[in-house]
């Protein structure tokens, strides 16, 4: 209490009132200073009531003396009050100074040496190596307590400036760059702050002998030092001070910028020198090392495992064990062989069969029995064979080499960089033997272009496995790849060559590699290389033409080294390297200066090559991201989903000609059956568009042999369809264009398909897709669109490279809303990829286009999920063996991609393609890019069309100053007499097709004529207006505008489109016969002339 005058007496409370409350006054001293807890109890008669406060008392210091630097702690007053901005001046031109004093400058108080009464001079705490005398009398001691009021720092912030560089680690050079303001090495604490980590411990408690450098991390810098000095104090990388415990280091105090000096997970105050001494509680000695005689009631902050049993004290504790407790003896008694048994690293307390160095390793609960149940698995992988992996295996997917400077592999031009660029990584648990598994792990590495024979000294691969806790095990990663890890690993599996390879299995977790120094193969870790065998590597294959290396273990393996036998716990890290990674001597894929990864999954700065990052990897790399089925990260079930689109029409052709179709008679025999076979033999889904003319024609297309036989072949779709992999679209009869007939009239014509189809493929259930409409060459316009959404198909086709880039402008056709669902006017466009279709004609290295796996391994990655990538073929071009082999090597490669999901127009349209949301969520019904309603769309047809007839079907229907039309073509007769009339078009008077269309519109669709008729109008309008040209040079500018547009005049229809569609006026037939049956009776008899086929000529009937 305060006794003002001295009389031995405190002065007592003093209380002032007012309208609405009483204040009691208490004058109090303190002369230690510490932190207080002061407690005021109020009472009314029998009610009371209390309060706590709690307070700080700082012995400021104050030096009672006014000069340039009051408080003598090298400061000057003026720059202690004072903000200093940094220089205005180029950054390349700052001195270390200069960021210094920016940092240092109007933190403190210039009349007390200790601003927050922490113990460290303000002039050690922002870094000062030196002070000048005057103003600074460096020989003050202002409390006495033997520590000087200035005090020079050991170890001083180093900026990140030009003149530090090739000094400093890390520090860019002037050509380099770097931000200048970066402090690259040194320490400081804050002034203003006596706790600047917030663990406890106060910063002068923790540097106890006041010297700004934590005493065993590194080597000190002499307070002298120039910079051409700092190599000869520090001549390693090891002797700068990182902040953390290395395995070659002996701290001898915790480090007040690091909460959690060793690591353990305990804060080094509030967790282990919990009342902020400096000093283990009970180690009478001070020499942190436990005696029989001492009795512990703190843990060591500066080491990991205080009790030495391979626990972490942090993971103790946290899991209600003893961290001063081994088993075999408590650290918190001086009685010798005092343990609990629970305790330590062979304890089981839950008694589920688990030591609790197992449930360390597993990240599992030592005190709870968290024992799993045999696990079934999800099916064998024949190793070799690179099938039947699924997208729920794979588990993580990467970028590929883009080129330039923004690269995530290490180039070497060595002609096997693309060997060594990882794409996905995929993990398949075979299942508990228990469980009818099969007792083994499987994994897979896809590259993007595996070379023949690459793995023969050219790429290694490493997935380095952590079984549950990522705290847990080794660091430093095998085979002097010169590298560490932030998660630690009980296993390596590394895959050399085919069946070549090991598997490195740390055998003692109680001692563990912890920096790139450490070679994890040493003895003393317990690393052991265990080869091809039972407990090694169970079987390993590389593939080229799959440009994949898939490779299995056994699961007991894992469980050996502290696995649960859960695979959602495990966690992977991949890379890739060159062959020969050894120091001594250097080996071929040996990188001086920096690690050996050339790639790695996740973690992608760390591989690149470009110059400018070379100091920051030297110093800084790390594999510091991993996944698995439980993290974060994880790829599962992602998948670029790619459509198979094939597209087949003919007219009504005779059998020889559909044979040939079915089964070419040239070498190796392509043609539909191959093609067919292919989709056969992977299980490929595909979507397919037959015409009903095709279908007829391949039905009657009978043949004794066999392989040419087309109800053999309809059979064959038949049983696909059943099979559900393949998918046949709605469609016209015969592939005519809707935009020039009436909506009524183009829905009956595809009823008509659509009961055909239904009959020939499905025994008259529905088999053609009612969700799905095939327009004839993808001629489109707003006014088609309606057309088929009015006839009640909600989907359709349209090509990215015309109609979405015309329509919708080329950044979102060429966007991710270039391979979604694009909703415009009520109708659902699936995009077909025009450009990328004409890949399926080639091949590169056994394998798909690489342009083609960049685009999926894009559409893969996208964070938009409902995308697809659709490749359409004419199966006129299956003829050619060149292109059918080429399409089969594709889909070969495609089916057999963990992350490439083969689907069906109909399956997205009827929801059966799940996908997961930006929010997370699954979903089935997916989502559009929404281009509005109500939209003009202009008339577009797939590439060749448009370029043909100017990019407007009109000039070839209607007719232009280049094309004859077929609207006003009057086809031959009889040798050169023309019918009267024009085709026309219904709705237009006197013309061949709307007399044709009046003709037939009276009859009912009920009427057994009907589908007889619509046959005969529908499989006359093959290929509407289609016309010859001799200009094929599609090629285009950057805009997407031909460079040669097709403007030669005479251009004439097709005689294929010429031949069907003179017969339209002989549809017209089937309207009079009906009109006569319908009024007909057994004893009608009578006859008349009439024009019934439209050729202004009489008929007989009768």
């Amino acid at each position: 209490m305060v006794d003002t005058n001295g009389n031995g007496t405190w002065d007592g409370i003093t209380a002032t009132v007012n309208s609405t409350s009483k204040i009691w006054n208490i004058p109090w001293m303190i002369t230690a200073p510490g932190n207080y807890q002061l407690t005021a109890t109020g009472s009314n008669g029998g009610a009371s009531s209390t309060t706590t406060r709690t307070a700080r008392v700082i012995l400021r210091e104050p030096s009672g003396i006014t000069d340039a630097d009051s408080d003598n702690d090298g400061l000057s007053d003026v720059d202690e009050a004072t903000v200093k901005g940094l220089p205005t001046t180029t950054s390349d031109g700052w001195s270390n100074g200069d960021v210094h004093v920016y940092y240092a400058y109007g933190k403190s108080l210039p009349t007390c040496p200790d601003s927050d009464g922490d113990g460290l001079p303000d002039g050690l705490e922002v870094g000062w190596r030196t002070a000048s005398n005057p103003p600074t009398d460096t020989a003050a001691d202002t409390n006495t307590d033997g520590f000087k009021n200035f005090i020079g720092d050991m170890d001083p912030p180093l900026y990140a400036v030009v003149e530090n560089a090739g000094t400093v680690p890390g520090v860019g050079s002037l050509s380099l760059g770097d931000d200048r303001s970066r402090q690259a090495a040194g320490s400081v604490t804050d002034p203003t702050n006596p706790d600047t980590d917030g663990d406890g411990i106060l910063d002068g408690a923790e540097d106890a002998n006041r010297n700004g450098w934590t005493d065993g991390d590194g080597k000190t810098l002499p307070l002298n030092a120039t910079i051409a000095q700092y190599a000869t104090a520090r001549p390693n990388a090891g002797d700068w001070p990182n902040n953390k415990i290395d395995s070659f280091e002996t701290w001898t105090e915790t480090s007040p910028t690091n909460s959690d000096s060793d690591d353990d997970g305990l804060k080094d105050g509030y967790g282990e020198d919990k009342n902020g001494n400096g000093s283990i509680d009970g180690d009478a000695n001070l020499n942190r090392v436990y005696d029989a005689s001492e009795a512990w009631t703190e843990t060591n902050p500066l080491k990991k495992d205080t009790d030495g049993d391979g626990l972490p004290d942090g993971w103790e504790l946290s899991n209600g064990l003893d961290p001063l407790d081994n088993g075999s003896d408590s650290y918190r008694t001086p009685t010798g062989n005092d343990g609990n048994s629970a305790n330590g690293a062979s304890g089981d307390p839950d008694n589920d069969t688990k030591t609790n160095e197992q449930e360390y390793l597993a990240g599992t609960d030592p005190k709870k029995d968290d024992r799993v149940a045999p696990v079934t698995g999800q099916g064998t992988i024949q190793i070799g064979t690179f099938s039947n992996w699924k997208p729920d295996d794979l588990l993580a997917l990467d970028e590929y080499d883009s080129g330039g400077n923004v690269s995530d592999l290490y180039r070497t031009n060595d002609g096997y960089d693309t060997s060594r660029d990882l794409l996905s990584f995929s993990f398949r648990d075979g299942g508990d033997t228990a469980a009818n598994g099969d007792g083994k792990l499987y994994f897979r590495a896809d590259f993007l272009d595996l070379q023949a024979n690459a793995w023969q000294g050219y790429v290694d691969l490493y997935v380095v496995i952590n079984v549950g806790n990522t705290g847990a095990g080794e660091k430093a990663l095998p085979d002097q790849v010169d590298l560490t890890t932030t998660m630690g690993w009980q296993a390596v599996v590394a895959v050399w060559g085919q069946n070549s390879g090991t598997v490195y299995a740390d055998t003692n977790p109680a001692n563990n590699t912890d920096n790139v120094y450490q070679d994890p193969s040493a003895s003393g870790f317990g690393v052991v290389s265990r080869g091809i065998g039972s407990t090694g590597l169970v079987a390993a294959q590389w593939s080229s033409a799959q440009d994949a290396c898939e490779f299995s273990i056994n699961r007991q393996t894992l469980k050996d080294l502290g696995w649960s036998g859960d695979p959602n716990t495990l966690h992977f890290q991949v890379y890739a390297t060159k062959d020969g990674t050894a120091n001594s001597p250097v080996g071929a894929g040996d990188l001086t200066g920096r690690h050996d990864l050339r790639d790695t999954i996740g973690d992608d700065w760390i591989c690149s090559d470009y110059w400018k990052d070379s100091s920051n990897i030297s110093l800084n790399a790390k594999l510091s991201s991993w996944f698995g089925r439980g993290d974060a990260w994880n790829d599962r079930g992602k998948a670029a989903k790619v459509l198979l689109l094939a597209h087949a029409n003919q007219a009504l052709q005779p059998a020889s000609f559909i044979h040939s179709l079915i089964k070419s008679s040239t070498a190796n025999s392509p043609g539909y059956s191959r093609w067919l076979k292919v989709h056969e033999d992977n299980s490929a889904p595909v979507s397919v568009h037959f015409t009903a003319t095709l279908a007829s024609a391949l039905q009657w297309a009978s043949s004794t042999d066999a392989t040419k036989d087309g109800p053999a072949f309809n059979l064959r779709i038949k049983t696909a369809l059943a099979n559900g992999w393949l998918d046949l679209l709605g469609t016209t009869y015969a592939d005519h264009v809707l935009k020039y007939f009436p909506q009524e009239m183009n829905r009956q014509n595809v009823m008509a398909a659509r009961v055909l189809l239904d009959g020939i493929y499905g025994s008259g259930s529905a088999q053609s897709s009612r969700s799905v409409f095939w327009p004839c060459e993808r001629v489109l316009d707003n006014a088609s669109l309606e057309q088929i959404r009015q006839i009640g198909f909600p989907y359709t086709f349209a090509d990215q490279g015309r109609h979405l880039a015309k329509w919708f402008g080329r950044t979102s056709a060429l966007g991710d809303s270039g391979y979604r669902i694009n909703e415009v006017n009520g109708i659902r466009i699936i995009p077909i990829h025009d450009s990328a279709s004409d890949y399926l004609t080639q091949t590169h290295d056994s394998g798909t286009a690489i342009a083609i796996r960049q685009l999926l391994s894009r559409r893969a990655r996208s964070g938009v999920e409902d995308q697809v990538v659709t490749l359409l073929r004419d199966l006129g071009d299956m003829g050619n063996d060149t292109i059918l082999t080429s399409y089969e090597t594709n889909v070969r490669w495609l089916v057999n991609r963990p992350w490439v999901k083969l689907v069906t127009a109909t399956d997205i349209a009827a929801g059966r393609v799940p996908y997961k949301g930006t929010d997370g969520q699954s979903y089935t019904t997916w989502g559009t890019a929404n281009q509005g309603n109500n939209k003009t769309l202009t008339l577009a047809a797939k590439d060749w069309i448009d370029h043909a007839n100017q990019e407007s079907y009109d000039n070839w229907y209607n007719g232009s100053s280049y094309e004859e039309g077929l609207k006003n073509k009057r086809f031959l007769l009889r040798g050169s007499t023309l019918v009267p009339q024009p085709f026309g078009q219904p709705g237009v008077a006197n013309t061949v097709s709307d007399q044709v269309w009046t003709s037939l519109s009276g009859i009912a669709t009920s009427q057994p004529l009907s589908p007889l008729a619509q046959a005969a109008l529908g499989a006359s309008l093959f290929q509407t207006a289609f016309h010859n040209t001799s200009n094929s040079d599609l090629s285009k500018f950057s805009t997407g505008d031909y460079i040669n547009p097709d403007t030669t005049t005479g251009q004439g229809l097709a005689d294929f489109a010429k031949f069907s569609q003179a017969q339209t006026r002989e549809a017209g037939i089937y309207g009079r016969v009906q009109q006569w049956s319908s009024s007909a009776t057994s004893s009608t008899l009578g006859s008349s002339a009439e024009d019934i086929d439209h050729d202004r000529r009489l008929d007989a009937r009768s």
